[in-house]
């Protein structure tokens, strides 16, 4: 089954007003959140190919297990029509990797009799990790502000997102293609950004691991 792919840059040495004003477009829509991520003190999960995210707003927490899938196994059909079930290829410049994900959505006045993760996020792990034992060692870590954008621009839709830690700041700018034409988006895409003048940073790879090390208690 073909998956789509997020193509996504790392941004540095720059506002996120300034990143905003060089892509021109309609804003879609904007999102202010506080997001948490859950491992051990040692980042086993994430050292595993899990990571356990939590994105709060005022009303609802939308808290997400992702997996690092290998590429060539076959996703059972039956995880395909559960709500919230999704796997794309996450694309940094010349890296691309397949993660599988399950996210549920809490209201917050709820949040207290709720376990970390639902029946159906712990049959996911059991499905694609062999994380399950590490879960009785996982606890909140740190919190990240986040504010995100959707932004229409020529015709596409782009994510802008600003993530800051303290006084660490990470800014990526992304967009959806399916996969047969990542090749020709991501040209596209990087030609735009040089000729707007973006400043991309010298590492284009995921910067999750960066992020957790900053976020685990110290």
């Amino acid at each position: 089954m073909a998956w789509n792919s997020e193509l996504q840059w790392n941004l540095c040495e720059m506002s996120l007003r300034e990143a905003k004003n060089k892509l021109d477009g309609t804003e879609q829509s904007e999102k202010t959140r506080k997001t948490y991520f859950y491992d051990t003190e040692n980042l086993d999960l994430y050292y595993n190919g899990v990571v356990i995210r939590e994105r709060q707003t005022k009303k609802k927490i939308k808290r997400t297990v992702k997996v690092d899938v290998d590429s060539k196994k076959r996703i059972p059909d039956r995880w395909k029509n559960v709500t919230g079930f999704k796997c794309e290829f996450d694309v940094h410049s010349t890296q691309s990797s397949l993660t599988c994900s399950l996210e549920i959505e809490i209201e917050r006045d709820s949040e207290k009799d709720k376990p970390l993760l639902s029946n159906k996020q712990i049959g996911f792990l059991k499905e694609f990790s062999t994380a399950i034992p590490l879960l009785p060692k996982v606890k909140r870590l740190g919190v990240m502000q986040n504010k995100a954008y959707d932004i229409f621009v020529r015709n596409r839709m782009v994510s802008l997102e600003a993530n800051l830690i303290e006084k660490d700041l990470f800014m990526e700018i992304s967009f959806r293609s399916t996969e047969k034409n990542v090749e020709k988006n991501r040209e596209y895409f990087q030609n735009f950004l040089d000729k707007k003048g973006f400043k991309l940073c010298r590492n284009q790879g995921s910067t999750s691991l960066e992020k957790l090390k900053l976020l685990r208690p110290r």
